[in-house]
């Protein structure tokens, strides 16, 4: 059996239930939710959401961070920072915690979640129980370098496997993040090459002019603006690494039960 195919398969999979919870939110639930996120002094929910578990018993500054590797330097620090200048949250031992308008706004985020995740698998509970136990097997074996992946599991797990399915799934996706960071790491690649890079294999435009130039000059892209071969061959060798990576985390269950986790998630997203 091709282990690391398997665990290509996963990484969508994944990806397609998460992204598949947002777009199942009823209207009344989102209308909850921007009015709680408007209360706390906020019109974005999008942070708020990424970080309600975290926030509800503490979240590490760094912990934030690298959930966010990717964003404009010091901008979740500074996100962090305006929570508690606006005492919708405070500081404790070093973590930040949701106080009660927060907490308001916290909790709709968890009852949408809830309902989105009851309406997609609710009638699908031995699936999702099963997939809670081999997603649950990978979190525990996964090592502590994997420090989001980490932080992610130690929280405590709701009580409806629905809410907690798509919890696994998260801790899923923060293990994947890690080794798809170090994949890049390994490449040598900065963090502005990488938004570029991938935005050229995507297809886009880039912007960054000096982003650019760095993957001009070391033979990744064109001045035009398009991969060049070695381009295209470094950002596939990335998913290459990645998914090698990814497959350590594996080991616990087994080829067999890999391809069982595969195959189970694969049936939920249909």
């Amino acid at each position: 059996m091709d282990t690391l195919a398997t665990v290509a398969r996963i990484g969508p999979a994944v990806d397609n239930l998460v992204f598949a919870i947002a777009p199942a939110v009823s209207d009344t639930d989102r209308q909850r939710l921007a009015e709680a996120v408007r209360a706390a002094g906020g019109d974005d929910p999008r942070r708020i959401i990424a970080f309600a578990e975290f926030l509800q018993t503490g979240l590490d500054p760094q912990v934030a961070e690298l959930r966010m590797p990717y964003d404009p330097d010091g901008a979740v620090r500074e996100w962090l920072e305006s929570l508690t200048e606006s005492g919708v949250a405070r500081t404790e031992n070093g973590r930040i915690i949701a106080n009660d308008r927060l907490r308001v706004a916290i909790d709709a985020v968890i009852t949408a979640q809830t309902n989105a995740t009851r309406s997609l698998w609710g009638d699908r509970l031995r699936e999702v129980e099963l997939a809670i136990d081999l997603m649950g097997q990978v979190a525990t074996a996964t090592s502590p370098d994997h420090t989001v992946a980490g932080a992610h599991r130690s929280l405590a797990d709701p009580d409806d496997p629905c809410l907690l399915m798509s919890r696994r799934l998260v801790t899923m996706r923060y293990i994947r993040q890690h080794d798809h960071r170090m994949a890049w790491t390994d490449a040598g690649c900065t963090k502005r090459q990488i938004l570029a890079l991938t935005e050229l294999w995507h297809g886009g435009v880039v912007d960054d002019d000096d982003a650019m130039t760095e993957l001009v000059d070391r033979g990744l892209a064109t001045p035009g603006g398009a991969l060049t071969d070695e381009g295209t061959e470094l950002r596939e060798q990335i998913e290459k690494d990645t998914n090698a990576r990814n497959a350590l985390n594996f080991t616990i269950l087994g080829d067999s039960g890999t391809a069982r986790l595969a195959t189970v998630l694969e049936g939920l997203g249909d």
